[in-house]
């Protein structure tokens, strides 16, 4: 099993019931369950053409917006250079910056 569907297997689900065109634009309504399901179906390939560029930018937005999970994963990302350019230190920094805000590393997280 890759990186990437450790993030997303828990969570395939929830995408299954709407498409990625719906799920767009209710994400850029401000929806941010529906960019979560956006950036898993990006990672996954699932209803979506893979994107790994567009779900970071999802989690950079989630990350920026508060949202701890959000900054893990992206963190994973510069971790991997999924999607981004590898980054070991912003990985570091964004996974401490989870943890600081309580989110307790348990595995890759989706």
């Amino acid at each position: 099993m890759t990186r990437a569907s450790l993030l997303i297997v828990p969570f395939l689900g929830l995408s299954a019931c709407q498409d990625a065109e719906s799920l767009r634009v209710d994400c850029a309504d401000g929806d941010a369950i529906t960019c979560y399901e956006l950036r898993v179906m990006y990672q996954s390939g699932e209803g979506a053409a893979l994107d790994f560029a567009g779900a970071a930018s999802l989690y950079e937005q989630a990350c920026d917006g508060g949202d701890m999970p959000g900054c893990l994963n992206l963190g994973f990302m510069y971790a991997t250079g999924e999607g981004v350019t590898e980054d070991l230190a912003r990985a570091a920094s964004l996974r401490q910056q989870a943890c600081d805000g309580g989110e307790v590393e348990t595995g890759i997280r989706g």
